[in-house]
């Protein structure tokens, strides 16, 4: 846990001070006094009592046998999408600009990490986590980040509206968000509720002063996604273990096609059917 967190961190339940202790976290606020449990030294901030992964789970690669572990091996492909250099460089061009003092919280980081001001937060204690938490209840006080990014979250989170509350009640006014969020995707994950057009992506800064909006990842990926499953859904026959096994054998086949968004992402156009899109916003300033 980076010790940053300690500064901004808040009861999910009554958003009052923590009381760090050897082995719990305990909140001082009156009439609450809830304790959480530590995973090493990363505090358990979680209301739910669902703390599984988004992500499907991960086969143990020592229980296949040879064949299956080279079939797996021969059918891996790093990733069915292709993002630009300007798209790699957009999320930590967006935190360098804030400044060197920003602190800035990542929802659902994941194994991400953008550097010492930028306190990461999950539903599960994954490498470079620093709280476990949710964002329908995010373990922070009010007004205490400059800013608060979303990377392929927003599809996953229960409840949206209580999400982008949560956000809002966060950030300190003057503050900015980035969010980046999936168009034309298949499912991916075990909870996957919702997809965003470029006027879904922008409704969700709508209180906001619209800074930026474009592709985070472009047509061509999500050309290559959605034939890899025709296909697999073509050729498996009803049968939902060839399709598994097809969907991966197409997605290699097709994958070559995503590398196209370099041309195309940037294209005016490109937005109708992009594989993703992002929205950067100001939230406005309160007069005292």
């Amino acid at each position: 846990m980076k010790p940053l967190f300690k500064e901004i961190a808040a009861c999910p339940v009554c958003q009052q001070l923590l009381e760090w202790e050897a082995e719990t976290v305990r909140c001082t606020g009156p009439g609450c006094g809830r304790s959480y449990s530590l995973a090493g030294d990363v505090p358990i901030l979680d209301l739910s009592e669902d703390n599984g992964s988004i992500a499907d789970p991960v086969p143990d690669p020592n229980a296949r046998s040879g064949l299956r572990r080279m079939a797996s091996s021969f059918l891996r492909v790093e990733s069915s999408t292709y993002k630009t250099r300007q798209g790699r460089e957009r999320q930590p061009r967006f935190i360098a600009s804030l400044g060197p003092d920003a602190i800035v919280l990542n929802v659902g980081a994941g194994k991400t990490d953008f550097g010492a001001r930028v306190v990461n937060l999950d539903i599960g204690p994954f490498p470079n986590v620093d709280v476990v938490g949710r964002s329908e209840w995010l373990p922070v006080r009010d007004h205490a980040v400059d800013a608060v990014i979303t990377i392929g979250v927003l599809e996953h989170v229960g409840d949206l509206a209580e999400t982008l509350k949560e956000i809002d009640r966060v950030l300190r006014p003057g503050g900015q968000v980035f969010h980046e969020v999936p168009f034309i995707q298949g499912k991916h994950g075990s909870i996957d509720h919702r997809r965003f057009t470029y006027q879904g992506a922008a409704a969700l800064v709508d209180d906001y002063e619209l800074l930026d909006e474009g592709v985070a990842v472009g047509p061509s990926s999500a050309l290559g996604w959605i034939l890899a499953e025709w296909f697999a859904l073509l050729f498996s026959f009803g049968n939902a273990r060839i399709f598994s096994v097809a969907s991966r054998l197409f997605s290699k086949i097709f994958s070559p096609i995503r590398y196209f968004d370099a041309i195309l992402e940037q294209r005016p156009e490109a937005r109708v059917t992009a594989c993703s899109l992002f929205v950067q916003a100001r939230k406005p300033e309160i007069s005292s």
